[in-house]
């Protein structure tokens, strides 16, 4: 019994790694527009460009504790 234990264990394993390691390419694709243009159903972003757009202005404050913190600014 204990190796059925650990053969549907490891079946089980091997299914979520590879359904995680799906989902993190499915949405790589969706980035370079591989699963259709902006607005089909089930697409987020559409192509590369919009998608760093809305990053960009996300991560705007980012980009200035970065830049506050790093070192190289010039009242350092």
């Amino acid at each position: 019994m204990d190796t059925t234990w650990n053969r549907a264990a490891d079946c089980s394993t091997v299914f979520l790694r590879l359904a995680l390691g799906f989902s993190f390419l499915s949405a790589v694709a969706d980035r370079f527009g591989l699963w259709g243009a902006y607005g089909q159903p089930h697409v987020a972003w559409g192509d590369f460009a919009r998608f760093v757009a809305t990053e960009s202005i996300r991560l705007a404050p980012m980009r200035f504790i970065i830049h506050r913190y790093d070192g190289n600014s010039a009242s350092s």
